[in-house]
């Protein structure tokens, strides 16, 4: 008869189990299994009783959360190889194993290289992923929330939410000033079915937010146009500008040129 018998349990890629249901639901909900992966970032649950980070095996990357003792001791440290076993399911659409335990197998590997994108979207869910030339559309967003905030950024073009979770040293950091270039990892929060919304960029620490010289895409066009506004002297038009755009824009520098009678250009 057998006393202790070993359970098998499948070592799974994490492209095997990323898929999602019509509903944003892993298709492999509850399943049990082995991934293996180098983890990126930091502890985002802060606490001594759980812990939660992300790990990538070279083609995919999976979130983690444990409150199992010997899970939640273990410390997070970006680069190691681990060895990770638990159900597969999924927090407010973002897909996680619930860990039962970690091995790490070795340290100091290699991070991915993070892919420069414009939007967010299940494709980018436990990615490495980096956003250029972005600025914050109201600044007065920084600081406010005591588990962490919500930031929405663009490039004058594209908005999405930048996340400073309280777990990483950007949290209570003075914000950025102008334009930057922020990299992350990918997550979601979306609390109800279907989960296909609520997507978010979080950085792992300071480092990951860096000041650019890149040129803001802005949106200026004219609203308004009075002809010959004032005959008597130069035959002057007028016009009204607007800023389409989401983000601010200072006009110093900005110049026209009607191209016929007075020469030049005019500087705002």
């Amino acid at each position: 008869e057998c006393v202790a018998c070993a359970i098998n349990v499948p070592t799974y890629t994490i492209d095997q189990i990323d898929n999602t249901d019509a509903d944003g639901v892993p298709d492999s909900l509850n399943v049990y299994c082995k991934v293996v992966g180098v983890v990126h970032g930091v502890d985002m649950q802060g606490s001594s009783s759980a812990v939660s980070f992300t790990v990538h095996d070279g083609t995919e990357g999976l979130g983690t959360y444990s409150s199992v003792a010997t899970v939640a001791s273990y410390t997070v440290t970006e680069g190691d190889e681990v060895r990770i076993v638990g159900d597969i399911g999924h927090f407010n659409g973002l897909l996680q194993m619930y860990v039962d335990s970690v091995t790490v197998i070795s340290t100091g590997n290699a991070t991915q290289t993070p892919t420069v994108v414009t939007s967010l979207d299940e494709s980018t869910e436990s990615e490495l992923v980096k956003f250029e030339n972005m600025t914050m559309v109201d600044p007065t967003q920084w600081g406010s929330g005591s588990s962490g905030y919500n930031i929405d950024i663009t490039n004058g073009t594209d908005t999405v939410v930048m996340r400073i979770d309280a777990d990483v040293d950007l949290y209570g950091a003075v914000a950025p000033v102008g334009m930057f270039d922020v990299v992350g990892i990918g997550g979601q929060y979306d609390f109800s079915a279907p989960h296909f919304d609520g997507y978010q960029i979080l950085p792992r620490y300071r480092a990951d937010i860096m000041t650019c010289t890149g040129v803001a895409a802005v949106k200026i066009c004219i609203s308004e146009i009075m002809e010959g506004s004032n005959a008597t002297a130069y035959n002057e038009d007028r016009f009204e500008i607007h800023n389409c755009g989401d983000s601010a824009v200072g006009l110093n520098g900005y110049a026209w040129d009607e191209e016929r009678g007075m020469g030049g250009t005019s500087r705002l």
